[in-house]
């Protein structure tokens, strides 16, 4: 099936209750996503969350996966969420927290497995790994900036290159989960930010 990202022909007439089915399906699963994680996501647990019957989420999704997929593509930011209200430092640590418990999933290493497998030859998938990029580099790229603003970093230099701070942030966190595996606990988070922003590069 095409993703949520891809193109959709708009010559081919659309059976409005089928969309309207489709955009609570999707609603609903991004829902479970943000409460429990993506080993909440089951076709019951969003046909019953929806209002609508199994049958017509299998009709949409008959993989899991895909529904999966496409309910990501509408999640605002699935790593690094948005969050001003506290230091640079807190905010790392709650979402580097909230990232390390999705990683240490079996749904979300399996959903990783698949995204990296099937990215390789699947357009859209692909276009959804670039988007999910892309979006975690924006929202660090902005909270850089304000802690830039704020004092609570003392280079610009070290705003300036989110996309290499995300994966020298989530980098360990994916090895600890997927190779080790070992618990990401608090002081494991806190050493990932401190060799990510040394202290020499930051006010303390």
């Amino acid at each position: 099936m095409s993703h949520t990202l891809e193109s959709v022909d708009d010559t081919v007439p659309v059976d409005p209750r089928a969309e309207r089915s489709r955009i609570a399906i999707l609603r609903a699963a991004a829902q479970i996503i943000e409460a429990e994680g993506y080993g909440g996501v089951t076709h019951q647990r969003v046909a019953e969350r929806a209002g609508v019957g199994r049958a017509t989420v299998y009709r949409h999704w008959a993989q899991l996966d895909d529904l999966l997929f496409d309910a990501i593509a509408t999640l605002d930011a699935p790593i690094f969420r948005p969050g001003d209200g506290e230091t640079l430092r807190e905010w790392l640590q709650a979402e580097l927290a909230y990232a390390g418990a999705m990683f240490a999933s079996p749904a979300t290493q399996h959903l990783i497995a698949a995204l990296v497998d099937r990215g390789a030859s699947d357009a859209g998938l692909a276009a959804l790994r670039k988007e999910i990029g892309s979006r975690a580099d924006d929202r660090l790229g902005h909270r850089l900036g304000k802690a830039l603003t704020d004092g609570e970093l003392t280079h610009a230099a070290d705003a300036a290159d989110a996309s290499d701070l995300a994966a020298l942030l989530l980098g360990p966190l994916l090895f600890r989960a997927l190779i080790q595996p070992q618990e990401l606990d608090d002081a494991f988070i806190a050493l990932v930010i401190d060799h990510a922003l040394p202290p020499k590069r930051r006010k303390m």
